[in-house]
């Protein structure tokens, strides 16, 4: 699937899919959803998806009225979540007294308590 799509679009009744579902919407997540695939610039892939427990005619025109916006913010929040990404990869490697006096501090230490 290359455009957005509402999971009403979709049906499936492979019991893996069904309790899958079941088990989601147990855990609070909305009836209804959206699904906006994302194809990147350096040919990586990723979807965005939204769901709602509003009605399905609500959740139908609020995704008609929206879908451009829903669609510019798939590709930012993909955008700075590969940006995220490439800055936890190119780290700095830290020693680990280093990773240690991270933590004091974190935890509220003074220099001269983790000296």
């Amino acid at each position: 699937q290359n455009r957005p799509f509402l999971w009403a679009e979709c049906t499936c009744d492979d019991e893996v899919v069904v309790k899958f579902f079941s088990d989601a919407r147990k855990h609070g997540m909305g009836e209804h959803g959206l699904t906006i695939p994302i194809h990147g610039a350096r040919a990586d892939k990723a979807i965005f998806s939204i769901a709602s427990n509003a009605r399905i005619k609500e959740w139908s025109e609020y995704c008609t009225r929206h879908m451009g916006n829903l669609i510019l913010f798939s590709l930012q929040f993909h955008m700075a979540a590969i940006d995220v990404r490439g800055a936890l990869l190119n780290r700095p490697k830290l020693k680990s007294r280093e990773i240690e006096i991270l933590f004091w501090i974190a935890e509220g230490k003074t220099a001269w308590e983790y000296i």
